[in-house]
């Protein structure tokens, strides 16, 4: 046993790779040219990292360069997204937006704004293990030329769940409606196919959630997709091909590019191991604790085990096991306590307050895993003691 920290909040962020910091670094220390700017020897070398970057990117994604377009993260992506593809398709009267209950908050409140600027926004409910229904995503979409834009996470990030992208995206392509998908949780944990078959059109992520440094993410848009590149959403400089104004975050966008091409490397490899630990951690918490797994145990992601305890408060057993660095199914603020929105929208409830997320990554060791199962497990018997709960697998 240890004394050191334990992350396991790897689906808030994740440390920083090797490479990636090491390229951050470089190019922060020593390209000081601004890469817009094609009149000076700094800025054309600055430039060529940026364009170097958005190869590697695109190489990642097996797209094309041209169909990248850097942000600030995978927030403003999203938020561009929905606001500047329902802007632009106003134009033509397109004024419906159809999303689902278990977004991101950068994708539902962008929705809520554009409802309330009397745009039409349906959102769509999910079952009990956090997936949409491709048929009601169908039924959803209007004739021609009402809906501007479907967008379903691929990813939860709290439960793991995936969505049936695929499903989704042909709805979309029989309707000739563009399709969004937050690739967020996505990217480097699942297999993303943008090649010709059912495909989302456009999609979002952000570096620090795949081993990249905060401050990047990208925007990546098929060529041709119905709908084009969103309406820019920051105006001023014309970068990005006049599709996003601002001077480009040329470190963090340099190192971006070399944890996505790193992260590609043994990626099969990678992600079984991944689900290996995430087993593990959770088989020990199940048969020890009574712990129940929350979201779709088929169809999800390798990194996040979203685990509700039965009869503990998520934040109380976080508080008693500060050596361990999750999550919980529950937010603190000024006013009070509220459950996910995502555990609601499952109908979990008031049970949403028991559940914690854990969340793994590749620097995630075997004994990290069996360090903080054995601390939770210590932490919930002794809260369920004073409780006077028993454990709900005893007889």
């Amino acid at each position: 046993m240890t004394s050191s920290f334990i992350y396991l909040n790897h689906a808030a962020a994740t440390p920083i790779l090797p490479r990636a910091a090491a390229v951050a670094a470089d190019v922060a220390g020593r390209l000081y040219g601004n890469p817009s700017s094609t009149t000076d020897f700094a800025g054309r070398a600055a430039g060529e990292v940026a364009a170097h970057a958005r190869r590697c990117c695109a190489d990642s994604l097996g797209r094309r360069p041209s169909e990248i377009y850097f942000t600030s993260g995978a927030t403003e992506a999203n938020n561009w997204v929905i606001k500047g593809t329902l802007w632009r398709a106003a134009r033509s009267a397109r004024r419906h937006l159809i999303t689902q209950a278990t977004e991101h908050a950068s994708v539902l409140e962008s929705a809520h704004s554009l409802r309330g600027d009397g745009f039409d926004v349906t959102i769509l409910p999910v079952n009990s293990v956090g997936m949409v229904d491709p048929a009601d995503v169908a039924r959803a979409l209007r004739e021609r030329p009402d809906t501007a834009l479907v967008s379903v996470m691929w990813v939860n990030n709290e439960t793991g769940t995936v969505q049936p992208v695929a499903e989704v995206a042909e709805a979309c392509r029989v309707a000739g409606v563009p399709f969004h998908a937050d690739a967020t949780q996505a990217y480097g944990r699942v297999p993303i196919g943008l090649g010709p078959g059912p495909a989302p059109d456009l999609i979002t992520l952000s570096a620090h959630k795949a081993g990249g440094p905060r401050g990047a993410g990208l925007l990546w848009v098929r060529a041709g997709a119905p709908g084009g590149v969103p309406a820019p959403l920051l105006h001023g400089g014309g970068q990005e091909r006049g599709a996003r104004a601002g001077t480009l975050n040329l470190a963090a966008i340099a190192g971006m590019a070399a944890a996505m091409v790193d992260v590609g490397r043994d990626f099969e490899q990678a992600t079984a191991r991944l689900a290996s630990l995430r087993d593990r951690l959770e088989t020990r918490l199940v048969e020890a604790l009574g712990a129940v797994v929350v979201g779709n145990r088929t169809q999800r992601a390798p990194h996040i085990s979203s685990l509700r305890v039965p009869g503990v408060p998520a934040l109380e057993l976080l508080k008693a096991a500060p050596r361990v660095g999750a999550a919980a199914g529950a937010a603190c603020h000024a006013a009070g306590i509220d459950p996910s929105h995502v555990l609601v929208a499952m109908g979990h409830g008031e049970q949403s307050f028991e559940v914690i997320r854990l969340s793994i990554g590749p620097q995630t060791t075997d004994a990290e895993v069996d360090e903080a199962a054995e601390l939770l497990l210590q932490v919930v018997r002794s809260l369920r003691s004073v409780k006077g709960l028993r454990t709900p697998t005893q007889p």
